[in-house]
């Protein structure tokens, strides 16, 4: 009976630290004009348990974000318009759901131009030690037209981060690509040279944004020098 209990106590603890969920991809880029608002796009959620699970978003935003904007939230149980800075909710992450479940972001761009990131903390409330942060990054220019949507995930890195050393892949060489703080003000612009970028000790150390353009599509990728 001892035994058993132990074997019992092992296996409740094991359930009880199993990475519930996961995400393929973690990031969205939404390169989009003002004229095709709304803007939207999807991250897909895996179910890692078999079971079905109450997972929780929780909102934040880039300070950046244009006040016009008007984020929302789709997690295929519940549609949440607006979404501001800071909310949150549970969702039902399904066992076997028919198709792929996705997390939907949409932004009503109001005829705004603007670049900006709203980040989702998804975790399982009674396992909270475990958290993945999604991110979907708004470029919107003004004007018609499209520049399509780029996805990136582990496997698709335009660049590989050394401290404050960068190693682009190759279709980078020789392209501009510049910095951006957290308020969107540009910190430094500078053409790849040898697939090597090198970014002086004399800008502070903190969060930005690596940034460039190429086949008409953009890339915007979160840094910390």
């Amino acid at each position: 009976m001892k035994f058993l209990s132990i074997v019992c106590f092992l296996l409740i603890g094991l359930n009880a630290s199993a990475q519930a969920f996961s995400f393929v991809d973690t990031i969205t880029i939404l390169d989009k004009t003002t004229d095709e608002s709304p803007a939207h796009w999807y991250l897909e959620i895996f179910n890692d348990v078999g079971v079905d699970t109450t997972l929780r978003w929780k909102s934040s935003f880039d300070p950046n974000l244009p006040p016009q904007w008007v984020i929302t939230f789709d997690d295929q149980n519940n549609f949440y318009n607006p979404v501001n800075n800071g909310d949150s909710a549970d969702f039902t992450l399904y066992a076997a759901p028919a198709f792929p479940q996705k997390l939907i972001i949409g932004g009503i761009l109001n005829n705004t131009p603007g670049t900006a990131s709203v980040y989702f903390d998804i975790y399982d409330p009674a396992n909270p030690s475990y958290v993945q942060t999604i991110e979907y990054r708004f470029i919107i220019s003004m004007g018609s037209g499209t520049w399509g949507t780029e996805e990136l995930n582990e496997e698709e890195q335009w660049f590989t981060q050394s401290g404050r050393s960068f190693t682009f892949i190759d279709k980078f060489n020789s392209n501009e690509v510049v910095l951006y703080d957290n308020s969107g003000r540009q910190i430094l612009s500078k053409d790849i040279q040898s697939n090597q970028l090198e970014i002086s000790s004399n800008i502070p150390s903190g969060i930005y944004f690596l940034t460039t353009k190429i086949n008409n599509s953009f890339y915007s990728t979160r840094i910390i020098l």
